[in-house]
């Protein structure tokens, strides 16, 4: 069986499961309460942000859209556009 088959089969096997779930045996999410608001934002700051990306490891993989490697090479140059945004 290729892979696409097995990965077909296992989806529709766990629609059946799901369809014939009762409510009891799924689960329920409720929103979560807080009395706390994020109501005030402090504006990011060239030489906070550099600090923050400095300190980070350059790990990537090949699935990352800005590898961590280039955005150190080229952060001096997107810092002036981050903190503006």
């Amino acid at each position: 069986m290729a892979f696409c088959e097995f990965f077909d089969s296992k989806i529709v096997k766990i629609h059946e499961n799901l369809s014939h779930a009762t409510h009891d045996e799924t689960l329920n999410f409720s929103e979560p309460t807080t009395d706390h608001r994020l109501s005030v934002f402090d504006m990011v700051t060239e030489e906070s942000l550099s600090m923050i990306i400095c300190r980070s490891l350059i790990i990537s993989c090949t699935l990352d859209p800005n590898p961590a490697k280039l955005l150190h090479v080229i952060m001096t140059t997107l810092l002036l556009i981050i903190v503006k945004i």
